[in-house]
């Protein structure tokens, strides 16, 4: 019969738990062959976003030279923010909330094992 340790685990047991937490070398090779693709996917996706990024300053500049007189033709009323009350602080807000949560995504980006693969899918 094993003998307990102090905290109620037999000798073997803890042999067990001990080598269940070690990491074998053949898997972080997978791990490294599996990666290599998603820098790949990385890089698609920041042509994509570049591409993307063109395409609308290009479409807001043709749009913005042919926008019709505004004395003319004004603008559609807005019936949300005609009916709401003006809250001076709200756009302040929206911006420091916008910032904290940019750098709390830029920590997690800093920090995380596999920052290409959680790039590629921002």
């Amino acid at each position: 019969m094993d003998e307990e340790d102090g905290d109620g685990m037999s000798s073997t047991d803890s042999e067990h738990a001990a080598s269940a937490t070690v990491v074998e070398p053949h898997t972080l090779s997978h791990i490294s062959r599996h990666l290599h693709p998603e820098l790949i996917k990385l890089f698609v996706s920041y042509i994509y976003m570049f591409f993307v990024f063109m395409l609308t300053a290009f479409v807001m500049v043709i749009v913005h030279d042919r926008v019709p007189d505004m004395d003319r033709y004004p603008p559609l009323p807005d019936m949300v923010l005609d009916n709401l009350p003006y809250i001076p602080w709200a756009f302040e807000m929206c911006e420091a909330t916008a910032i904290i949560l940019m750098v709390a995504m830029g920590t997690v980006l800093f920090f995380h094992k596999h920052r290409s693969v959680f790039t590629a899918g921002c």
